[in-house]
């Protein structure tokens, strides 16, 4: 019988990790929705926004209109479709296909006459990902930028692209399963079969594969060299594509991107000095550029306690009568004026008001922008989390953050006891036991340059001697010792529902951390550790937080070596990438929690142990979930979420790692470590309390 998970826990670490990335919409983000410019179009040809399952009218789908990410694109048996990506790609779907444009963003560019075909790369970096369900897509990609990626899905594989033109094939077979692959004429792609092998498929070679009905790959990847024909209709279908963009200059790709990235209407918004007085605007702007320069500004915890100038929360944030004005401007100038917008005119609209804290329908007014990317593919809702507002929250920022708490307390010995010395102003340095051999031999540590200076006693002269001097070293010079401790961060005085540690860039972990409790009396308590860009933390290292719950976050990868990280109830760890954990632990120090896993892309797991009480539950979502020597314990609660979900509406894939997938590829158990489940025989007989389940 499947034990049921508590709701409110597993939707707790989900929006726990939409906290985490709540705060890096502070991102500047100058990417757009790229546009996909209709250049040529024949036959019946569909055009459907996949949230909506709405199909646009026939007046939309002509050529010289433009769509963005987020369409699906279905051609029937007669039909054709050119289309013009606005970063220079040109694809084609010729016949019975249909294709998804699933991510496509483009930064800015200068607008000009030239034509995009003269273009020898493309314009401005970009992302772009498409999925092809069925059918012939032919592809001409511009050289990219270091930072772009441009990547074609399918049935039986996907391909990295870098600037190529070729074909990708996807026929559905009867009863299911499908054949297909890529086939080059220009360049290379990376070509990654369904089995997760990654091949290079150079100019003038093609490769086949064969799925089954479940997306399993039948057989091996073959690689063969193109014939000349297939070469031929190939160099054909790229030369058409490149006619019917001749004439599409940077100006109309422009004009297109204006088009599907419309302007917001702007209020009509009192002038700052008008609403709240000369004297009070100069007020706004001194406490402005105070909060800027302090988040911008780099920022250590040692284990002293926490500076309060680098504490924010809602009051501190709207004191001074900020306006509906200041937040544009302040948005504007951290590259985020899309997001001014949206505020503003929530605000205006009374959806974001005093009466909620001004937290409202925070995600919804996120959608709208170009930052909803940072929320997860998912679109993690963030705008109601249990009912918290903004004064449920308080955080402590910095630009690059460090956490460290191991230093060096000094001490003396009076009689057998250590006295702490705090002022060690009055001592020329430490000494510490030499690792010399001789027993009468030791290290002494100078203050003023930092030098280890080898000493011995001179029973003579009663005192210790410098070896390569011959200085003497009186007691009183000598009598401070040193040793390392590991200092708590004291968070007792915090009495926010969330209160989180956040860098507007990197974030290091460089030793073992404490945080202690907080004085929140909620249930749900958490401290959350979030980074704009790169989590880092140091192999081998401990993080505990004393209190009920604690998630980790980044935008980047966020990857665990060797860690353990421990709470009361539970821990979250996040990314907008990849999660990948090694041989770390994690623990709860109460009764019963569990754990939850995020991770946009990847999340990849080699070596995992769940210690501490009794585990309730496990929740894990990504793209692609890969699983090596994790053993999930007996009594808890197993939900593994990934893109396609399960094979044959129950098993995970099995020794190997297939994207999309929930992949068991060794040592997976539950229970007892014995209870591998390897296949579907040993999943059934193992896995009653393991769900494989399609986010």
């Amino acid at each position: 019988m499947k034990i049921q998970t508590p709701k409110t826990r597993m939707n707790y670490l989900s929006a726990f990790m939409g906290f985490v990335a709540l705060f890096l919409v502070t991102i500047p983000a100058a990417a757009k929705k790229g546009a996909v410019i209709f250049v040529k179009l024949e036959g019946v040809v569909r055009v459907q926004e996949v949230k909506s399952q709405e199909f646009l009218p026939a007046a939309d789908i002509v050529v010289g209109k433009a769509i963005s990410e987020g369409y699906s694109i279905e051609t029937d048996d007669q039909a054709k479709a050119i289309l013009l990506f606005s970063n220079g790609t040109l694809t084609t779907l010729d016949g019975k296909a249909k294709m998804t444009i699933g991510d496509f963003e483009q930064s800015s560019f200068q607008a000009t006459d030239e034509a995009v075909e003269d273009l020898a790369a493309e314009p401005s970096t970009s992302k772009t990902k498409l999925q092809l369900d069925y059918g012939d897509m032919f592809f001409k990609v511009k050289t990219l930028a270091a930072n772009s990626s441009f990547e074609i899905d399918s049935p039986v594989g996907s391909a990295g692209i870098r600037g190529t033109a070729g074909e990708m094939t996807v026929t559905p077979q009867p009863g299911g399963g499908s054949t297909g692959g890529v086939n080059m004429i220009e360049g290379s792609v990376d070509y990654t079969d369904p089995s997760g092998n990654t091949i290079n498929v150079g100019a003038g070679q093609g490769v086949n594969v064969q799925t089954d009905a479940n997306g399993n790959q039948v057989g091996q990847t073959q690689m063969t060299d193109l014939p000349q024909e297939e070469v031929d209709m190939i160099e054909g279908q790229s030369d058409e594509a490149s006619e019917s963009a001749a004439d599409t200059t940077l100006d109309a790709v422009d004009s297109a991107l204006d088009q599907v990235n419309p302007e917001v209407d702007q209020p009509n918004i009192p002038n700052p000095t008008e609403d709240i007085g000369e004297d009070s605007t100069q007020e706004v702007l001194q406490e402005s550029a105070t909060i800027i320069n302090e988040i911008f500004q780099d920022a250590t915890i040692n284990g002293d306690p926490i500076p309060e100038d680098r504490l924010f929360d809602r009051d501190r944030l709207f004191t001074n009568e900020f306006t509906v004005k200041m937040i544009g401007t302040a948005a504007e100038y951290s590259g985020n004026a899309d997001i001014g917008d949206a505020i503003m005119n929530s605000v205006t609209a009374s959806t974001l008001n005093e009466e909620n804290s001004f937290i409202g329908d925070l995600a919804d007014v996120l959608s709208g922008t170009n930052n909803l990317d940072i929320l997860g593919s998912r679109n993690k809702a963030v705008g109601n989390l249990f009912n918290l507002n903004t004064d449920d929250f308080e955080a402590y920022l910095g630009k690059k953050v460090i956490i460290d708490t191991d230093r060096l307390s000094y001490y003396i010995y009076e009689g057998e006891s250590h006295v702490t010395v705090t002022d060690t102003s009055a001592y020329k340095g430490y000494w510490r036991e030499s690792d010399m051999s001789e027993y009468n031999h030791y290290e002494f540590v100078s203050f003023s340059t930092g030098e280890v200076i080898e000493l011995e006693w001179d029973y003579e002269a009663e005192s210790l001697v410098d070896i390569a001097t011959g200085e003497e070293y009186s007691s009183e010079d000598t009598q401070l010792h040193a040793a390392m401790e590991n200092k708590i961060v004291d968070l007792s005085e915090r009495d926010t529902k969330i209160f989180a540690i956040a860098s507007g860039v990197n974030m290091e972990i460089a030793s073992d951390v404490t945080f202690s409790s907080r004085a929140s009396t909620w249930d749900k308590e958490a401290l959350a550790i979030g980074a704009a860009n790169r989590l880092t933390i140091a192999e081998g290292k401990t993080i505990e937080y004393e209190g009920n719950y604690l998630g980790l976050g980044a935008k980047q990868t966020v990857e665990l070596v060797e860690v353990t990280v421990k709470a009361q109830k539970g821990v979250g760890v996040g990314s907008l990438n990849d999660v990948k954990i090694e041989n770390s632990v994690m623990e709860i120090t109460s009764d019963s929690g569990g754990f939850g896993f995020f991770a946009d892309n990847l999340l990849d797991i080699d070596g995992l142990t769940f210690a501490g009480g009794h585990i309730d539950y496990i929740y894990m979502e990504a793209r692609t979930i890969n699983l090596k020597d994790v053993h999930f314990p007996a009594g808890s609660s197993i939900d593994l979420y990934s893109e396609l979900g399960p094979i044959d509406g129950k098993y995970p894939n099995f020794g190997s790692s297939i994207t999309g997938r929930v992949n068991f590829i060794s040592d997976v158990s539950y229970g007892d470590i014995e209870n591998v489940m390897h296949d579907r025989d040993t999943f059934d007989q193992f896995g009653k309390n393991v769900e494989i389940l399609k986010y």
